[in-house]
């Protein structure tokens, strides 16, 4: 997928993803904002986005996180609790 930046404010960044000469918008979120919402330490989160446990793309020292992978981390994290047995 190609992205390109088309507006850059301070807390909020939409890019556009060309695909199949369709195009939508994308709501994108910085690696602090993902952070607040997690209640984590943004490097926390900068080392699951370079692990890979959180989708994530890097535009040039920024990571940057798709609010629907974002979910979709939240609700995976939610069904490994409950499938945890009690001790």
């Amino acid at each position: 997928m190609l992205y390109v930046s088309l507006e850059l404010t301070k807390l909020k960044k939409k890019y556009y993803n060309f695909e199949n000469s369709k195009t939508k918008e994308i709501e994108m979120l910085t690696a602090e904002e993902v952070a607040k919402k997690l209640k984590l330490h943004p490097n926390t989160v900068r080392k699951y986005a370079k692990w890979g446990k959180l989708p994530a793309v890097k535009f040039g020292r920024a990571w940057m996180i798709k609010e629907k992978d974002l979910e979709d981390f939240i609700k995976a994290r939610e069904q490994e609790l409950t499938y945890e047995s009690p001790r």
